[in-house]
């Protein structure tokens, strides 16, 4: 009884999924594709306190991280972050430093 039920799901997958529906001529019609944005370069934007910020390809370039998905940057958050070395709080006189040799 158990080989013959076996049989019976054996024959339903050939006749029907494979025979009747052609399940072995299916063809994916979704496109597969990503799309790569490289920017070269630098942009300045000037702030409402008289302050250029300046920008690069890594401020404004997000990575994807999703499929079928479209990242749209609506909101530019300005931290005060300088690119130096030395000073870690202004407010702390150990921390001023005099020069950048360290």
């Amino acid at each position: 009884m158990y080989r013959l039920i076996q049989l019976l799901i054996l024959i339903f997958g050939i006749a029907y999924l494979v025979i009747h529906k052609k399940g072995y001529q299916e063809i994916d019609t979704s496109i597969i594709s990503s799309t790569i944005l490289r920017v070269k370069g630098l942009g300045s934007i000037q702030t409402d306190d008289n302050h250029t910020l300046v920008i690069d390809g890594a401020d404004y370039i997000v990575p994807p991280q999703e499929n079928n998905a479209l990242f749209l940057m609506t909101n530019f958050i300005r931290t005060n972050q300088q690119d130096k070395r030395c000073e870690e709080s202004p407010s702390l006189k150990i921390a001023a430093c005099k020069n950048d040799t360290h």
